[in-house]
This record gives structure tokens, C-alpha cells and sequence, in this order.
């Protein structure tokens, strides 16, 4: 196993994220997984860091869009639209 690579499981117990709110953050865009072979999801460590700050986003009652378009401006610079 890549040592790179976490299971949803145990970035469940890292973060104290439930494994279907991590699948919900998947399916809007904010986080990504690989697949196993046998369609497990695995995520990359720096995974834990992205869901703290959407954690921390949350915190402030800002809305999972506004932090979407905030992770589309960090990741390429500029802010983009969908």
C-alpha cells in the first residue's frame, strides 16, 4: 500500500469527520481520492489538511459553495467559474 495514502476510514478518525460527510465533500468537488483495485477510496495525507480548513470554514457559517470557489481561486491563482 502507498505509503502516501490514508483510507477514508482513518481520515474519518483524524479529522473526527464521519466517512459519509467525507463521501459527501468527494462528490461536491472538495476533496479527492484514488481507487484501489477493488474501488476502496484512498486519499492523500495532505487530505487531512484541506478537510481541517473546510472544517474551520464551516466554522465561520461559511456555505460549502463560497468554500468551493475559495479551493478553485487557491488551486489555480485566479478565481474561476462555473
Amino acid at each position: 500500500m502507498n505509503e502516501d495514502l490514508i483510507r477514508i476510514g482513518d481520515l474519518s478518525r483524524v479529522t473526527g469527520v464521519p466517512i459519509a460527510t467525507l463521501r459527501y465533500y468527494e462528490s461536491e468537488g472538495l476533496i479527492a481520492c484514488v481507487r484501489t483495485r477493488s474501488k476502496y477510496r484512498m486519499f492523500p495525507k495532505e487530505t487531512i489538511d484541506i478537510v481541517m480548513r473546510i472544517l474551520h470554514l464551516k466554522s465561520l457559517k461559511i456555505p460549502l459553495a463560497e468554500i468551493r470557489r475559495l479551493f478553485s481561486t487557491d488551486e489555480t491563482g485566479e478565481e474561476t467559474r462555473e
